[in-house]
């Protein structure tokens, strides 16, 4: 094994970039690993009636990850998901709602994680959980409460963990 050298430039001691370009692909492993990408989206924040109902979902930037589909957001690559979603509302009198993500997919029940999502009578919602999903699953924002509601508005964001 050689020795490891360590220069003094000015006085002031530096090692030598070549031991890591010595490793081959090194350099390359490393920018894939701390590579992270954020997918960010929002959903439609117009008022809001009592019971369920579907928010129109739409990325707030293009990624290679997701692409939208009528309303919906199609995942195009395996992996664990990461999804926080928040929403301010307000003109809840005596009521609730809660904002959360649901998903789809044709042959199965989607599997994973999920804080159950904070209801409130006004103010921020908040929800997040992890989620394995695959190609061609699909996801978008629901909104479910006891009373009609004001949405100021309703934004996520999304990483791939895994």
């Amino acid at each position: 094994m050689a020795d490891i050298v360590q220069l003094v430039e000015n006085g002031v001691k530096k090692f030598v970039k070549t031991h890591v370009q010595a490793v081959e692909g090194l350099e390359s492993l490393i920018a894939e690993k701390t590579k992270r990408e954020f997918i960010m989206f929002k959903a439609d924040g117009a008022d809001l009636n009592s019971g369920i109902s579907n928010r129109a979902t739409t990325l707030s930037k293009a990624s290679s990850l997701v692409k939208e589909n009528g309303g919906w957001i199609d995942i195009l690559s395996d992996g664990t998901y990461h999804f926080t979603l928040s929403a301010q509302v307000s003109g809840l009198a005596g009521g609730w709602r809660s904002i959360y993500p649901i998903f789809e997919r044709s042959e199965t029940s989607i599997e994973g994680v999920i804080t159950m999502p904070q209801t409130a009578s006004n103010g921020v919602l908040y929800s997040s959980g992890f989620y394995e999903l695959r190609k061609g699953d699909r996801f978008i924002v629901v909104s479910n409460g006891s009373s009609a509601c004001k949405v100021q508005s309703i934004a996520g964001v999304m990483e791939k963990i895994g």
